[in-house]
């Protein structure tokens, strides 16, 4: 009974059910019920839990949002960073624009940053360059921040209250700036995501760091699946296929992602595994084995495929020279067939009123 736990739990049960991604509407009320009617017997980490919980699985609960805004954004500069990252984090899964709460951190952020910048450039006492560096956020709470805001759009807007787009470019700047081999080598996939989503929107490409950064995933999906950072395998490889100029990243090794891959595919959705597919051919991975390897897989799968799988299928393939000549006929008419139905689903039309000729 949910009236009967405390709140530590209730916070606890939110984040074992989001872990799992399960979105149970009831479930979730049920725990957004027990803040509204109460807040201030949460604790403000059972509150920041709650909210991560509901951004781990992109649950819009509105009300919910704002009883915790209303609680935790007048302390917010009192919160460690981490909190702030999170609940900053959570609003961009969510898709709840609070631009006084962002506008905060982020003057925050670049303030901190800016007084230990000219506190070395004046030689101040090292204990004071101590507690200066006490107020730096590090590069991932950084690049988490910055994930929100491209998420929520708070990159390219100007305005006499916020200047959004010059304190992003600054943001990004930064983060490319300390993203050294140390730092990149403490990163997870999450935080490895978020850099290369910045990167792709900030238009910024350093082909050190994106190797660095390939490099570093490779060593943390050869953990357990059950450490989870292949959620956020799909992600890293669309910003990373889209930063820079659009070219062939010829450099990249990528031949361990493809066996990975191989093996764990069921360990991803359908659609990720597609994308993944189609950003490693945008990449310049064009060993044909490896997309043969796929086509008994999709075709056990047909019938789960979106349209923008099928469109990711195909472009992968034609990227890299997979035709008909090569593999025969039958996938793509099925593909074709199979892309041919979910138009006339997604119409509202039935199947009779359309009939494929040739």
């Amino acid at each position: 009974n949910d009236e009967e736990m405390p709140p530590g739990r209730v916070a606890q049960f939110a984040s074992v059910i989001s872990s799992v991604k399960l979105r149970d509407p009831q479930a979730y009320f049920a725990v957004g019920q027990r803040v509204i009617e109460d807040p201030a017997s949460f604790s403000t980490d059972d509150l920041i839990r709650i909210m991560a919980s509901l951004g781990n699985v992109d649950y819009q609960f509105e009300e919910l949002t704002r009883t915790i805004g209303r609680h935790l954004h007048p302390q917010v500069l009192e919160l460690p960073h981490e909190q702030r990252v999170e609940l900053a984090f959570a609003y961009g899964h969510i898709g709840i624009r609070h631009d006084t709460f962002f506008k905060t951190i982020v003057k925050d952020l670049l303030s901190a940053y800016d007084e230990y910048q000219k506190g070395v450039a004046i030689g101040a006492r090292e204990e004071d360059l101590s507690a200066l560096r006490e107020r730096l956020y590090s590069v991932r709470s950084m690049a988490l921040i910055v994930d929100a805001m491209i998420t929520l759009k708070m990159y390219r807007e100007r305005t006499a209250w916020w200047d959004k787009k010059a304190d992003f470019l600054q943001l990004a700047a930064m983060i490319e700036s300390q993203c050294d081999d140390d730092v990149v080598a403490k990163m997870d996939g999450r935080d490895l995501a978020a850099v290369a989503h910045c990167m792709h929107f900030s238009k910024r490409y350093d082909p050190g760091l994106v190797r660095r950064m390939v490099n570093r995933y490779k060593v943390l999906l050869d953990g357990s699946i059950l450490d989870g950072e292949q959620e956020w395998l799909s992600k890293f490889f669309t910003h990373i296929s889209l930063t820079g100029v659009r070219k062939r990243k010829q450099d990249l090794v990528l031949q361990p992602y493809a066996q990975w891959l191989c093996k764990n595919a069921t360990a991803l959705e359908l659609s990720e595994v597609c994308n993944l597919l189609r950003r490693m051919a945008d990449l310049g991975f064009d060993n044909h084995e490896f997309y043969k390897a796929f086509i008994p897989f999709f075709y056990d799968n047909m019938q789960e495929l979106g349209m923008a799988d099928v469109g990711c299928i195909v472009d992968s393939f034609n990227k890299v020279k997979l035709h008909n000549d090569v593999m025969g006929d039958r996938f793509f008419y099925k593909l074709g067939l199979h892309f041919q139905d979910q138009v006339v689903l997604k119409s509202g039309e039935t199947s009779k009123k359309v009939q494929r000729i040739g």
